[in-house]
């Protein structure tokens, strides 16, 4: 018998190592939470006048344009409120609304902003535990932020 209530409980936990490791910038813990081969599709996370990002097909992929695109930004990711629906015992779906804030410092080249969308996640169960097998990121919105600059000084 499957039990639902526990994959559930290890998909939300998945999710919330996944934002915890972005936020606090410990890229090779956040890549162990993939499966090596994984789908990630950010072709709908950026304006429509910006050119789509590819589809990629690794983690390692994956992790690098994360670290590039972040940078030194301070960020803060949330989902909330998913779907999960468990298709088997090693394989589950999961679609979670999302909120994240990238605050950059001021001379970036990128903007700081406030941000909404989904996530449409796969999961496969491995011999490591649940791991992201696909991930699919629609931005729905997201507002420009002037972040505070005494908020970038340096901590003790």
């Amino acid at each position: 018998m499957i039990d639902v209530q526990e994959i559930h409980r290890a998909i939300w936990r998945l999710k919330a190592e996944s934002f915890l490791a972005i936020d606090e910038k410990r890229w090779e813990d956040f890549e162990r939470l993939f499966t090596d081969d994984a789908r990630i599709d950010y072709s709908r996370a950026l304006p429509d006048t910006v050119e789509p990002l590819p589809v990629m097909t690794s983690a390692a992929t994956y992790v690098s344009l994360a670290r590039q695109f972040i940078g030194s930004a301070r960020t803060v990711h949330q989902a909330s409120v998913p779907i999960i629906d468990v298709i088997a015992p090693d394989h589950a779906k999961a679609l979670w609304r999302m909120e994240d804030i990238i605050a950059r410092p001021a001379d970036a080249p990128e903007p700081s902003g406030h941000g909404y969308g989904l996530y449409e996640d796969e999961y496969r169960l491995s011999g490591e535990g649940w791991r992201i097998s696909s991930l699919t990121f629609t931005r729905l919105l997201f507002l420009p932020i002037s972040p505070d600059p005494y908020f970038y000084r340096t901590r003790l």
